[in-house]
């Protein structure tokens, strides 16, 4: 994730807090990440640069008007005009992960060998919570290149319990003794 697409979000987030459309504002980011990522016409039009500003606002107006926070359009807007359109997957990930940490929550991937049991999935859940002292969402990945073990991801934190992982540092270690 870029800086830029930080700092976009980071403002947007912070203009909404100020002037209490949080919830409003997450709303709309979370309906035009929709629209953006289902409908590639409509990104294409965003991003078109031979659509004058002034034809995009007046469209985005007649559909978008009343589904969308006045702060958000106004944003989608600067967007436009700074020719930022393309940095949306980054801007709207930034802005989730600020907003669902505001609001004490955290999103978590575990990635294993084979698909885990939900009683272990629910103990892990609350786990991480007890650790993060946030509520958790879960998503559960599988990729059988671990062999064995967990891998979890919080945000860019990563905690490699994998059995690939622990061969991988025996394999490390090995490497590095030196041969008399």
């Amino acid at each position: 994730m870029s800086a830029v697409a930080e700092r976009y979000a980071d403002a947007l987030f912070e203009v909404a807090q100020e002037t209490h459309v949080l919830q409003a504002v997450a709303d709309g980011v979370q309906l035009l990440h929709r629209l953006i990522t289902t409908l590639p016409t409509f990104h294409a039009f965003l991003r078109n640069p031979e659509i004058l500003l002034e034809e995009k606002t007046t469209v985005l107006q007649q559909v978008l008007g009343t589904h969308l926070a006045p702060l958000v359009q106004q944003f989608l807007r600067l967007l436009i005009r700074q020719q930022r359109v393309t940095d949306w997957d980054d801007i709207q990930q930034a802005f989730v992960t600020r907003y669902r940490r505001s609001q004490g929550l955290e999103h978590a991937v575990v990635r294993s060998a084979r698909p885990l049991p939900p009683p272990l999935l629910t103990h892990i859940t609350t786990q991480l919570a007890r650790w993060r002292q946030t509520t958790i969402t879960l998503a559960q990945e599988v990729d059988p290149r671990l062999i064995g073990g967990i891998q979890v991801r919080i945000g860019s934190l990563l905690v490699d319990g994998s059995l690939r992982a622990q061969l991988d540092a025996i394999a490390q270690a090995l490497i590095a003794v030196p041969v008399h």
